[in-house]
């Protein structure tokens, strides 16, 4: 009996400082208010600084909203750019070309000499020649103008007869022209005058006269005798 009573007291006892301990660790602050380990958490939470993005920039007369321009960045060249697309710069402007392909001259008479050639064929025709006279390079363009003093007038030109580019002559070289003369002509002409056109297709100031060759009677010539444009071979010029 005395056992049990003894167990009883020494239980009670331990009930006892359990009771204190536990009264004392849910004790208040100084204001003696309880405070769970939750509300704890939360107000002494200190929060990290939010990052805010950049104030958006203002316009000239300071209204809100307007997107500034993107800083310059750098591509992966490492080349800077500008987060705009920038205009493309103009291509410069091509030099104008000259009026023949090399630039030349145009062949003149003072440095020129023309001629009339017998061609020795069939067909009823003779060779005007051109040869460059001169210490530089010139160009015989289109067809030379021919006049016929008897008839009083040029001859026609044979449009079929443009060659693929303008003969340029150098020094001591020759250009050739047809004229296709007649079987039955109307009428004969121991000369003709000849005038040189220039680039822009005009004829060039005066002219020169040529005697037909002294084995014949004369040039027959008729309304269907032409001249040709100037060739680069006596072959081209009478083909």
């Amino acid at each position: 009996m005395r056992s049990v009573r003894f167990a009883t007291s020494a239980s009670a006892a331990l009930g006892t400082a359990a009771l204190a301990l536990a009264l004392t660790a849910c004790g208040g602050g100084g204001d003696g208010s309880a405070s769970s380990p939750a509300s704890s958490a939360a107000g002494g939470a200190t929060s990290s600084p939010s990052t805010s993005s950049a104030p958006a920039a203002t316009s000239s007369d300071g209204s809100a909203g307007v997107t500034a321009t993107p800083a310059a960045t750098k591509d992966a060249s490492g080349t800077s750019t500008s987060g705009g697309s920038g205009s493309s710069g103009s291509s410069g402007s091509s030099g104008s070309s000259g009026s023949s392909a090399s630039g030349d001259d145009d062949c003149t008479l003072d440095s020129s000499s023309i001629k009339l050639e017998e061609t020795g064929g069939t067909i009823p025709s003779i060779l005007l020649t051109l040869t460059n006279t001169g210490s530089k390079e010139c160009a015989a363009y289109n067809a030379p103008f021919v006049s016929d003093p008897v008839a009083g007038k040029n001859l026609p030109v044979n449009k079929d007869t443009v060659p693929q580019a303008v003969v340029e002559l150098a020094p001591g070289h020759t250009a050739y022209a047809a004229i296709y003369l007649s079987e039955k002509p109307t009428h004969r002409t121991k000369t003709l005058n000849v005038t040189l056109a220039d680039r822009s297709g005009g004829g060039t100031d005066g002219h020169v006269t040529v005697t037909a060759p002294a084995s014949g009677s004369g040039l027959g010539l008729d309304n269907s005798s032409e001249v040709t444009y100037w060739q680069v071979s006596e072959e081209l010029a009478l083909q």
